[in-house]
């Protein structure tokens, strides 16, 4: 492990260390926005802690993978609060109609599946949750809101990262290391050797650090914008703390 990596491990570290301070006794306030936000960071904090601890074991390959889906979050979180009506939280928190329409279509098959899908609602009390109620609700906001290509927003994610000063990180982190989350012929290199002379192949299975370097950059730059937005939105007053640890990732990018 490079001094590189050990400082980078560090930062994140303290990262975690202030995240955990925030939540801590804390209640969050009952509008859409604010129960998206929380949603958020309970996810990005699980994702983040689970980014750390396969780069402490060597696994910077699936970190990578898991950086990318906390970029996705934190383009769509800024993206949202970038408008100041509820618009964009409005139609992010009515698409899960088209997801459960979609969801429940498997079950649509044949009536033994359908009966299964019901008696599921009923298990579970949601006696509100109907296959008609879930189909009608879909076509109500499908129609209000022209949902296009498998996504909540109006544009795609290449659009939203722009919008929200991130096209940088998705022309690099997410696109350029799309080999590895897909496992295309690009990714090769990852997990075999070869050895012309010999005609040999081999399979590289053990941990070797690769990636993590990247993977703890990633994960510190996506994190560290999530929690900044959390704390803003809940005046949680650690915005000038989160301030601070860029300045060491900077000297960091710096060490020769």
């Amino acid at each position: 492990m490079t001094e590189r990596i050990k400082k980078l491990f560090a930062l994140n570290e303290k990262l975690l260390v202030l995240a955990d301070s925030m939540t801590e006794g804390r209640q969050y306030t009952d509008t859409r926005k604010g129960h998206y936000l929380a949603m958020a960071f309970g996810k990005g904090y699980k994702t983040y802690a689970a980014i750390l601890l396969l780069c402490r074991h060597g696994y910077g390959q699936d970190a990578l993978v898991l950086a990318r889906t906390l970029f996705e979050l934190i383009v769509n979180t800024l993206y949202i609060f970038s408008d100041s009506t509820d618009g964009r939280i409005d139609r992010y928190l009515d698409y899960q109609w088209i997801i459960r329409k979609k969801a429940i279509s498997y079950y649509l098959q044949d009536e033994q599946k359908t009966k299964m899908l019901t008696d599921k609602f009923k298990e579970k009390g949601k006696t509100e949750d109907t296959i008609e109620r879930i189909q009608q609700r879909a076509k109500e906001v499908q129609k209000q809101y022209g949902y296009k290509k498998n996504t909540w927003a109006e544009f795609n994610l290449s659009v939203m990262s722009r919008d929200v000063s991130l096209e940088h990180i998705y022309k690099t982190l997410y696109k350029v290391q799309n080999d590895l989350v897909h496992s295309t012929a690009g990714g090769i290199d990852d997990y075999l050797s070869f050895e012309s002379e010999k005609n040999e192949v081999t399979v590289k299975i053990a941990s070797d650090y690769k990636w993590v370097e990247q993977s703890l950059f990633a994960n510190f730059h996506m994190f560290s914008l999530l929690t900044g937005q959390f704390s803003l939105y809940f005046s949680l007053g650690k915005e000038a703390e989160l301030q601070e640890l860029p300045k060491e990732l900077e000297k960091i990018i710096a060490m020769p």
